[in-house]
């Protein structure tokens, strides 16, 4: 959005227009750095947390990448053509370095997002493992439950009820002998 306003604001003929662009340019830094800035740090306020793996944290800090360095870079650029704008044209340096590094920082940020979403990908697979062997707990428990509980009480139950049915039996032949 950044290069997008940038390349309008360097071809704007009108002031108005021009003031527009250039606080519209200055608001999508700011939001572009808040958000870095959370991704970077973590921002419980916004849900995020700070990254924590290795692949995340070289890839946000360290060359090739230097996604930090990068994203700063540009959002320090986009503010120069924001409070600059007025004397901003196609040709001027600011406008240039714009031009020149979105797409990388587009590309940089591309495989950041894709990272974050392997990691996220496996966390979800490690849950799903987890409710799984949860379940697979539960079921084993039950089994032993009426092996080891149900089996024998059902076992004294039936021979309770069979020297019940002894007894009545008993009972009977005895009253028909007493009759």
């Amino acid at each position: 959005k950044i290069a997008f306003l940038s390349a309008q604001l360097a071809s704007a003929p009108e002031m108005a227009q021009r003031v527009a662009l250039a606080n519209e340019i200055m608001t999508a830094a700011d939001l572009m750095e808040k958000s870095h800035r959370a991704l970077l740090h973590g921002n419980p306020a916004m849900g995020i947390h700070a990254p924590t793996s290795s692949a995340l944290l070289w890839m946000y800090n360290e060359p090739p990448l230097s996604v930090s360095w990068r994203v700063e870079n540009y959002i320090e650029s986009a503010r120069v053509i924001a409070t600059v704008g007025m004397d901003t044209s196609l040709a001027s340096p600011a406008y240039r370095e714009i031009a020149i590094t979105a797409p990388e920082v587009l590309e940089v940020l591309d495989q950041v997002v894709l990272q974050y979403q392997q990691e996220g990908e496996a966390k979800v697979g490690t849950l799903a493992f987890l409710e799984q062997a949860a379940w697979l707990t539960t079921l084993f428990v039950l089994t032993m439950e009426a092996i080891f509980i149900f089996r024998p009480m059902m076992r004294t139950i039936r021979q309770s009820i069979e020297a019940e049915e002894a007894r009545r039996a008993e009972a009977e032949t005895e009253a028909r002998v007493n009759e």
